[in-house]
């Protein structure tokens, strides 16, 4: 047996607590000299294939241009534009302050400057490729991406900037900064992060700035929290706000056309802003009650551009007390918990003299009364409605006034919003099948989703003539419905059967 021998105490170093060999002692034992051979060549291995790599992406780029027939075929001109159509969209944020685009289209610029050299020169000398800015500021970033934001807007040339930043950390302060030397080029901000950081937002230029669209999301509370560009005017008209006080963002409203504001308003607030915005055309609002809140006007407030209002919470119907709307087309209430305010609504219907189409309540307290009022007061120029009830109610009221039909000499159609064209129903509570099978047979042109407890049933004549899609919870409340609908099977309709989650028909 080799028994190997061990170095001396003089020629050892200590690591992790243990004794070896030091690479240079040319006494070193044989299972350490061993390791610092195989070290080596791990090394040298690392550094060959780290070689290889940078060659490799060297003949990528080679290739790529070597087989480039888009750049060899057309102008530079088209192939810009094609360049254009990779990129972005004009809406890249909905209104719930996601992102409506995948990570591709907001890193696009640099993928395809990355393929070849030509590639990377038409990008670099097509601005419009470099005017959405997104910036997502992390504790590994922030020292370095102020100076890659730079060059990535010089890129842009003079182009309106698109700026989208999301931060949670104090980092972003340079970027800001940074960002500031071109607020003048701002179509768009948007900015969701500490409330702190709007005061760092400012601008030395005077006169009016490009901004039409101003999105800003709180999410931590602050002591500073003024959104002021200064001597830049800014009258955006897009606005939408979370988590702050629209007093805090300084801003002229008399351009704004779209508003959502989550919270920080009051009813008097809400009406405030309604009579300064006269361009407005859709808003969304949640009224709050604040401690020092202003008496309401006496006199109702008359907006005439106004087309599209969604309210939510029981405080939005003091706001439809002291409104008057007659261009308006869509109503929606979410969360009305209080009786009676279909009453509410239907005296604003009729007090604005507006031709309203689209009717959404959702999760509201239904009663037996207030469906005389919305058949007998709302006008028949109603074509989409949208009742999602909090508590069980018997829909087949309605149904049954649905199904009324009016006859005359010329012609026979439905006594109650004869151009309905869209039904949605959602409740928890057993569907009255029979009521549903004469809603089917009477209103031909009726798209209709109705959900109940552990069933949906919907058709669509249009996309889908002559069929009706049942999906229940289980096989036995799918059998029960079936049964209900056999009559129509005799009629030439087709039952399309399904067994899953009732959530996924809620769509047509």
């Amino acid at each position: 047996m080799n028994i190997t021998t061990p170095c001396s105490y003089e020629n050892r170093f200590k690591i992790h607590g243990a004794y070896i060999c030091q690479p240079s002692d040319p006494e070193a034992c044989e299972p350490c000299q061993k390791q610092f051979e195989l070290g080596r060549k791990i090394m040298e291995m690392r550094e060959a294939i780290v070689a290889m790599e940078r060659q490799q992406s060297e003949l990528e780029t080679q290739v790529n241009a070597h087989h480039d027939t888009l750049t060899r075929r057309l102008p530079l001109e088209v192939i810009a534009e094609i360049f254009k159509l990779c990129i972005h969209s004009s809406d890249i944020i909905n209104t719930d302050f996601q992102m409506t685009q995948d990570r591709f289209s907001l890193t696009a610029p640099l993928i395809l400057s990355s393929v070849s050299q030509r590639w990377r020169n038409i990008a670099f000398s097509t601005p419009a490729l470099w005017d959405h800015v997104p910036l997502h500021v992390t504790p590994a970033n922030m020292k370095s991406l102020p100076y890659l934001v730079k060059d990535w807007i010089d890129r842009s040339g003079q182009c309106p900037l698109s700026i989208f930043v999301q931060t949670n950390h104090e980092g972003a302060r340079n970027l800001i900064e940074v960002l500031n030397q071109y607020s003048s080029r701002w179509r768009l901000l948007y900015f969701i992060g500490p409330s702190d950081h709007l005061s760092l937002f400012s601008s030395d230029m005077e006169g009016t700035a490009k901004l039409e669209t101003l999105i800003l999301s709180s999410t931590a509370p602050g002591t500073n929290t003024t959104f002021d560009l200064k001597n830049l005017l800014v009258r955006p008209k897009v606005l939408i706000t979370k988590h702050l006080r629209l007093k805090d963002v300084k801003i002229k409203l008399n351009h704004l056309s779209y508003l959502n504001v989550y919270d920080g308003l009051d009813v008097s607030e809400c009406l405030e802003v309604l009579r300064c915005a006269p361009r407005l055309q859709k808003c969304k609002m949640r009224p709050e009650i604040h401690q020092n809140s202003v008496p309401l006007p006496s006199k109702p407030i008359v907006h005439g551009m106004l087309l599209d209002i969604t309210l939510i919470g029981s405080r939005g119907l003091q706001i439809l007390q002291r409104l008057r709307c007659p261009s308006l087309t869509k109503l929606i209430l979410e969360r009305v918990m209080t009786l009676g305010w279909m009453t509410d609504v239907v005296e604003f219907v009729q007090h604005s003299d507006c031709r309203i189409k689209y009717l959404f309540f959702s999760w509201i307290v239904l009663e037996k009364g207030d469906i005389n009022i919305l058949c007998n007061h709302i006008p028949n120029t109603l074509q989409h409605l949208h009742l999602t009830l909090s508590r069980p109610f018997p829909v087949f009221l309605f149904f049954d006034r649905l199904t009324i039909m009016s006859v005359t000499p010329e012609n026979i159609q439905p006594l109650y919003f004869p151009l309905l064209e869209e039904l949605v129903i959602d409740q928890e509570r057993l569907l009255d099948c029979a009521s549903l099978l004469t809603l089917y047979r009477t209103r031909t042109n009726l798209k209709c989703l109705i959900l109940g407890k552990g069933v949906s049933i919907r058709w669509h004549r249009y996309t889908r003539p002559n069929t009706v899609t049942i999906v229940a919870k289980d096989d036995a409340t799918l059998e029960s419905t079936r049964t209900h609908f056999l009559a129509l099977e005799q009629e030439g309709v087709r039952l399309d059967l399904n067994v899953g989650k009732i959530a996924e028909g809620r769509k047509f």
